[in-house]
């Protein structure tokens, strides 16, 4: 029952959520496009339709007075992109700072309220950015990067993870872990394989209408999360180690004293396992690139296939059902199946870890070569070819986190996915606005530059593996 309440709420979470972003990302150009026009040249604006969102749907590709072929110049392709870069990297700095504390918080206190938490934040976080874009003229669009304060309760998408995780570590055993987290996995890529053809369709005649519906979606999570029950006592925790002693603070201290005190204690007590397996310390690092290859990348992508391949966001979005239909099937059954042939085989007769290892080494590589095709693919069939090697790897960081939590005791399970949410909180906040930085020298350069984040991207996934 608690995987699939869990599996509920990734689904639920992810249906509403990826309803929404392609189609904010059109609004977002719209704002920016009927900005720039306003200024540089009015007559491409469609006379009787200054205003408002709805009085455009009869006519397809039309928003705000300017049909979206206007929209592809480099000027406002390069402002979405940093618009967008730059939301997903303040969104990570409360997670950077929150991420320990908040899985401190898991361990001591329990992980559901902390599920039902990340319910509201990003339900929250969805209104404000359509409240921000519908009323463009009175508020900036930047102010849409307000919306990370949303990170204050519960640690944002990192954090969510980590505790999705953690949850999942408590209901299973070593042997069922790995096969737990592909299907927990798979949850998320449906909503991400089922929603972008139906956020297409809709965006196609009036991009609010999906996102409308998608914030209708993201709200039935929370009182679901309610039913969900404490996995906290699942397993019996040994007694405490050394370093989870009590820090040292005066009842005499000022407030503030005692709290820096008290998360110093919390953030050294998270470390300083770490320090004991500098295995264990390689494989957190490595999750600096997790979200980054997930999240900060579909932003790009989403503007790239637009770009590149003469396509409207519409139909760009496709291009994202199509990565989440191939990470489905290698989730659900390729991976699984796979791992479990190598347990099985009598030749293969080695522990479950070395099994791992040896997987995230190959998805690595998998996932390099298929950046270096999505970068220089210069028509659709080759860009095809590169997802679908890039995809083939994509269950690296499943492999990572498995070996990571083999390495820890059950009472550091949490904390340790804290770590990992810190380091995918670093790799967001400083990767997603380099990425739309280049991708936004690249537009500038034209021509296989468009492809500048791809190629960094296999630069560092080259890194990882080495």
């Amino acid at each position: 029952i608690v995987l699939i309440l869990l599996a509920f709420f990734i689904l639920a979470i992810g249906l509403g959520d990826e309803l929404i972003q392609p189609a904010q990302t059109r609004v977002f150009e719209a704002i920016i496009c009927r900005k720039f026009y306003d200024v540089h040249d009015p007559s491409v604006i469609s006379p009787g339709e200054h205003n408002g969102w709805w009085d455009d749907g009869s006519k397809r590709g039309v928003l705000l007075g300017i049909h979206e072929k206007w929209c592809k110049v480099p000027q406002v392709q390069g402002e979405l992109a940093m618009l967008k870069g730059w939301d997903t990297g303040l969104g990570s700095i409360g997670s950077l700072f929150l991420a320990i504390p908040w899985g401190w918080f898991a361990d001591c206190y329990g992980r559901k309220p902390l599920v039902v938490m990340l319910s509201v934040a990003f339900w929250l976080k969805a209104v404000w950015m359509q409240l921000v874009s519908y009323f463009w003229q009175t508020f900036e669009i930047k102010l849409v990067w307000v919306s990370a304060l949303h990170s204050l309760l519960g640690g944002s998408s990192a954090v969510a993870s980590a505790v999705v995780f953690t949850v999942v570590t408590d209901v299973t055993t070593e042997t069922e872990r790995t096969a737990a987290y592909f299907r927990i996995g798979a949850a998320s890529m449906t909503a991400m394989f089922v929603s972008p053809p139906i956020s297409s369709f809709l965006m196609d005649r009036n991009p609010w209408i999906a996102m409308l519906i998608g914030l209708g979606i993201m709200i039935i999570p929370i009182p679901c999360t309610l039913l969900l029950p404490e996995t906290l006592k699942y397993k019996p925790a040994p007694p405490p180690t050394a370093v989870s002693s009590t820090p040292e603070i005066e009842p005499d201290d000022p407030i503030w004293k005692r709290y820096f005190k008290a998360a110093w204690h919390v953030i050294h007590d998270s470390f300083a396992f770490l320090s004991s397996d500098l295995r264990l310390f390689f494989l957190v690092t490595a999750f600096m690139l997790h979200m980054l290859f997930i999240v900060g990348i579909k932003d790009v992508l989403l503007q790239f296939g637009s770009i590149r391949y003469d396509l409207s966001l519409a139909k760009s979005t496709l291009l994202l059902s199509i990565r989440a239909g191939l990470n489905l099937v290698l989730m659900l059954f390729v991976l699984p199946a796979f791992s479990n042939y190598l347990n099985c085989r009598p030749a293969f007769s080695v522990h479950p870890t070395t099994v791992d290892l040896i997987l995230a080494r190959a998805s690595v590589t998998l996932q390099a070569i298929g950046f270096f095709i999505l970068a220089l693919a210069v028509n659709l069939p080759w860009f095809i070819i590169g997802l679908l090697l890039n995809t083939s790897g994509w269950g690296l960081m499943v492999y990572v986190r498995s070996l990571a939590i083999s390495m820890v005791e059950p009472h550091a399970v949490a904390r340790l996915y804290a770590l990992m949410s810190v380091m995918d909180t670093v790799g967001m906040m400083v990767g997603s606005p380099s990425l739309a930085g280049l991708f936004e020298a690249g537009v500038n350069w034209g021509g296989l530059w468009t492809g500048l984040p791809f190629l960094m991207c296999a630069i560092l996934a080259a890194v990882v593996g080495i």
